[in-house]
């Protein structure tokens, strides 16, 4: 592909019945990224998994990892001994340099089901919303290896734009995942799952693909904020600007609402979720002063949100007549 650079893990073991390869796992990066960050292999001496790092150019000390992961499905006959495989990842993860953001992200052909990623009562971290209901045998060793290496997947935590990883005529699952450490949870937002059938109706006249040759598995899309302080203060830059450029635009107006709370209020589940959130970033920032800032106006909104929804409201406009009373009748009281 133009514009990208590919790494790969091919497997070692090659299938007697194979003719040019047995496939592995890879990766594409965009070649924009090779400007400020030093992409190299950390580890591919296990099938199915490979270990990028990516180290900023003007600090080496910044730096964070991403694993791509393939675990063959349970009765296939490329099928492994999955304790083994998840013992082997638990090892790789253990030898991450403390400090350091990493995620793993791939399809691991475990269906989790009603099995928790975390320890309930212990870990402090918002539930998932279940897609897949179903669990196969993969699912409860990989809660298991999830609640011990202190990481949860991100799937089922954005429920509005949540959906299946694995769409065919056989059924539908979830069995990808982007899997990361509780305490970064803070650093990935707009987690996405898009069925691939999706993609093909946007890009090209729908119908124009036959379905025999649309994938079955869904696309995983997320943000991710590295905790390099130069990108940080970059975006807190931009940030300040937006809401800047946002406050000259409305000066002369203001929003009144209805003091008449509802029932429902802060009630559903989106909104909740949404606040879980908010308090899990605040638990997760270092205190500086652009996260503060954000974090802040990340609640606002999530507040004004609410407020547009459920309250009635009127815009008035400000003029300087109005000022001039106003100003006056604080004068004289």
């Amino acid at each position: 592909m133009n514009n990208y650079i590919w790494l790969g893990n091919n497997r070692k073991q090659i299938h007697v019945r194979a003719k040019i390869g047995s496939g592995g796992v890879g990766i594409l990066i965009k070649k924009e990224i090779l400007k400020v960050l030093k992409v190299t292999i950390e580890n591919d001496s296990e099938d199915g998994i490979l270990w990028v790092k990516f180290t900023d150019m003007k600090n080496s000390s910044n730096m964070f990892y991403v694993c791509v992961i393939y675990l063959p499905p349970e009765f296939s006959a490329r099928s492994v001994n999955a304790h083994n495989f998840f013992d082997v990842l638990m090892e790789q993860i253990y030898s991450i340099p403390k400090g350091n953001s990493f995620y793993l992200c791939g399809d691991f052909n475990s269906r989790l089901g009603n099995y928790t990623d975390f320890i309930q009562g212990i870990d402090q971290l918002s539930e998932r919303n279940i897609t897949d209901f179903t669990a196969n045998g993969y699912g409860e060793i990989f809660s298991e290896f999830l609640s011990t290496v202190n990481c949860c997947v991100l799937n089922g935590r954005y429920p509005i734009h949540d959906d299946f990883t694995y769409v065919s005529t056989k059924g539908s699952s979830v069995v990808d995942y982007c899997v990361v450490p509780y305490e970064s949870l803070c650093h990935y937002k707009n987690f996405k799952v898009i069925r691939a059938s999706v993609l093909c109706n946007k890009s090209a006249q729908p119908g124009s693909f036959s379905p025999n040759h649309i994938p079955d598995h869904s696309v995983l899309c997320w943000e991710f904020e590295t905790n390099f302080d130069t990108i940080n203060e970059i975006s807190s830059i931009n940030l300040s600007h937006g809401a800047h450029n946002s406050m000259n635009q409305q000066k002369n107006t203001y929003v009144s609402y209805d003091e008449n709370i509802p029932n429902d209020w802060m009630t559903n589940n989106d909104i909740l979720n949404k606040i879980n959130m908010c308090i899990n970033n605040i638990q997760c920032s270092k205190g500086r002063q652009f996260e503060v800032d954000k974090l802040y106006d990340n609640f606002v909104e999530i507040l004004h949100s609410e407020m547009n929804d459920k309250l009635k409201s009127k815009v008035k406009v400000l003029n300087s007549t109005n000022n001039r009373k106003d100003e006056l009748k604080t004068m004289v009281e």
